[in-house]
């Protein structure tokens, strides 16, 4: 009976050691767990951070790029209108030279009538 009774002590010794054991490997386990969540949401944390700060690089340079594109746009819009400008003056220019040389054409015309009456006389 004694050996009975010390091996049911012995055995129940046992599972107590593992049950401590047990426990200690469960919480080492989910404290391990709990490093690596931690671990992993800080490095997203800084990823996410990086990401974002690309982003907004990106958007201001797009931005500065916008302004730019906008910025020339109205240069070579407002020297078109100049060139425009520029053209409706030669148009008009060479209107009146059109019309002097037909004035011209006319007197010479009507000078050599003159002269060819002036020779017939």
């Amino acid at each position: 009976r004694d050996s009975q009774s010390d091996l049911e002590t012995h055995r129940h010794d046992l599972k107590r050691k593992l049950d401590l054991e047990k426990e200690e490997v469960r919480k080492e386990l989910t404290n391990q767990h709990e490093r690596d969540i931690a671990d992993e949401r800080q490095r997203l944390q800084q990823e996410l951070k990086s990401k974002v700060g690309e982003f907004e690089a990106t958007a201001a340079a797009g931005a500065e790029k916008g302004d730019e594109l906008q910025r020339r746009t109205g240069e070579s819009e407002a020297e078109l209108r100049s060139l425009r400008g520029q053209l409706d003056e030669r148009a008009a220019e060479v209107q009146r030279l059109q019309t002097a040389k037909a004035d011209l054409e006319r007197e010479r015309s009507l000078q050599r009538a003159a002269f060819e009456q002036l020779q017939r006389e």
